[in-house]
């Protein structure tokens, strides 16, 4: 209908209207858990996500590359490569040095990095992690498998998830809704030590319990 046609890789895409500070966590810490069984790639697209900090690697602009490749339709599998680092268990798109950059995008162009990676790379799952919504940001979301959405229930955090539910309609896009898991964030206690174990200790902390139980992709692969 819109002229995409959708991967054999799953695309599960993470987003929040309120707690948006727990979308890297979740993202990466899914990430890890799934890569006990499936390739899986991180590209993160929330504006100062803590991402490039918790890489503690060289290496920026990825996205941003991508983005060149799909809007001219010149890439290569080297220069896709070039692109992609590597931590723990999974893999990752290195993420944007110039966050403002995310906003200039639209769904056409995020669509096309997506199908670059899905046609060039042997993953079996994205996940996307996102936050500043731009042009057809709808139509992302449309195209994902998978939504994940971080919650907290109670207060104006349930009436912004009305509004956002509403605009998903209104904008024609009722069948979204049926993609949607939402994720109740959990109060996390375990005590965070280095960041180079961050990783770690979110899959076996409160976050990668929460994933375990809840998530249906995981215990697909589980």
């Amino acid at each position: 209908e819109n002229g995409f046609i959708k991967p054999k890789t799953r695309v599960a895409a993470v987003y929040s209207l309120s707690e948006n500070e727990y979308q890297l966590p979740f993202a990466v810490t899914f990430a890890s858990v799934l890569s006990e069984k499936e390739r899986v790639l991180v590209l993160d697209m929330q504006e100062n996500s803590g991402f490039m900090h918790l890489l503690n690697q060289d290496g920026t602009g990825g996205v941003e590359e991508l983005a060149v490749m799909a809007e001219t339709g010149k890439f290569s599998y080297s220069r896709l490569a070039a692109c992609i680092g590597h931590m723990e268990n999974i893999d990752f798109v290195y993420p944007m040095s110039n966050t403002e950059s995310i906003c200039e995008m639209n769904s056409t162009t995020c669509i096309k990095i997506i199908q670059m990676i899905c046609h060039e790379m042997d993953y079996d799952v994205i996940i996307l992690n996102l936050g500043a919504r731009f042009m057809g940001f709808y139509e992302v979301l449309n195209y994902c498998h998978n939504i994940y959405l971080m919650q907290r229930k109670g207060g104006l955090c349930q009436w912004r998830e009305y509004e956002f539910e509403d605009e998903v309609v209104k904008r024609g896009y009722k069948s979204l809704l049926e993609k949607i898991t939402k994720i109740e964030v959990p109060f996390i206690t375990t005590p965070s030590t280095s960041c180079e174990r961050l990783i770690e200790q979110w899959r076996w902390n409160e976050f990668g319990d929460l994933i375990r139980n809840t998530v249906p992709e995981v215990a697909r692969v589980g």
